[in-house]
């Protein structure tokens, strides 16, 4: 469920190969998650969790200037 356009909710998972902890949205498709980094499919569900936004990276164009 998307909260606002600055906040998502994620399923957070530890891998148990590598101990990376990663997050996967909440809407995506959770029936074959593998680690990002090992591809171990040993992963420990650690819950879930809210990723706030709090700022944004301006761009700039190829000029120079900020778009």
């Amino acid at each position: 469920m998307k909260i606002s356009n600055l906040e998502a909710e994620y399923h957070i998972y530890e891998c148990q190969g590598c101990c990376l902890g990663f997050a996967v949205e909440v809407n995506a498709d959770q029936s074959h998650i593998v680690c990002p980094d090992c591809q171990s499919e040993d992963l420990r569900d650690v819950g879930t969790g809210t990723m706030i936004i709090t700022s944004i990276a301006k761009e700039k164009d190829p000029a120079g200037t900020e778009s």
